[in-house]
């Protein structure tokens, strides 16, 4: 009978628990570390004043300009890249504003999730703290140690303090990206009309016109260069061609002119 009321009062305090882990809720997931950012092209009429436009916009949404880069060419199309960034929150608003600075070419709006990187950060400090302190107990021990094991204690400690100092500023870094985007816009202006510039032609022409006369230039240069550099080496050769094109000039008249004088005898000589 007594072993009988223990097993009936293991099962209840069994089933008591297992009703009460059942009722427990489920820890919360920690909020997911997204970073947001996005790419667009357009092509404006001007670029100037899609320029200006755009960091009006971003100046609305409390965004900043990083970076900004603009090219001319020869024709005096501009183009050229502009970095903005702003709060997450706002990155689809100022998007939808963009897209009507210009004609849109290409958008491409990418979503990165780093919530697996964030949490593997934070349990390695996690290890890194309670390696810390395990090494600090080891040193604060009664136990004698070598004046060696105490230096690489201590470095050991120094590393342990390092790599959890990185691994928290990267854990940052983290953290605020995924409060901050990246907008990066392309812009650039359509090809010009075809009517005839006098002046962007003549300043193309003057500048294929120089180009070419330079690169002639330096070629002949070069190519006396060459000619003077080896002179030892082409000139006796070019006498001694000079010599046997003579020698053989000249015999070649003379077998000519002694076939000719043959035949001129022959038909001069009467008949028997």
């Amino acid at each position: 009978m007594y072993r009988s009321a223990i097993l009936i009062a293991l099962l209840c305090a069994l089933t008591a628990g297992a009703i009460c882990a059942e009722r427990q809720p489920a820890p919360a997931e920690p909020p997911a570390v997204l970073a947001r950012s996005a790419n667009i092209v357009l092509k404006v009429p001007d670029y100037q004043a899609a320029r200006e436009t755009l960091l009006t916009l971003a100046g609305r949404y409390g965004g900043q300009l990083r970076q900004a880069r603009t090219e001319v060419n020869d024709l005096g199309q501009k183009h050229g890249q502009l970095t903005l960034q702003l709060a997450a929150t706002d990155l689809d608003r100022l998007v939808d504003e963009i897209r009507r600075v210009g004609k849109l070419y290409s958008e491409h709006v990418q979503t990165t999730d780093q919530t697996s990187l964030h949490n593997k950060l934070g349990d390695r400090i996690g290890l890194l703290k309670q390696n810390e302190a395990e090494l600090i107990a080891f040193l604060r021990s009664p136990r004698r140690m070598r004046g060696s094991d105490i230096l690489f204690v201590q470095y050991r400690l120094y590393q342990s303090r390092v790599e959890a100092s990185d691994a928290s500023q990267e854990r940052l870094d983290l953290a605020r990206s995924a409060k901050r985007s990246q907008v990066v816009v392309e812009l650039f202006e359509p090809e010009p009309k075809r009517t005839f510039d006098w002046g962007n032609w003549h300043a193309h022409a003057v500048y294929r016109a120089k180009g070419a006369f330079l690169y002639s230039t330096r070629k002949v240069v070069t190519g006396l260069y060459y000619a003077l550099w080896f002179a030892p080496f082409w000139v006796p050769a070019a006498v001694v061609l000079y010599l046997v094109y003579r020698w053989a000039r000249r015999r070649v008249r003379r077998l000519l002119h002694e076939r000719r004088a043959r035949l001129t005898a022959q038909h001069e000589q009467p008949p028997a």
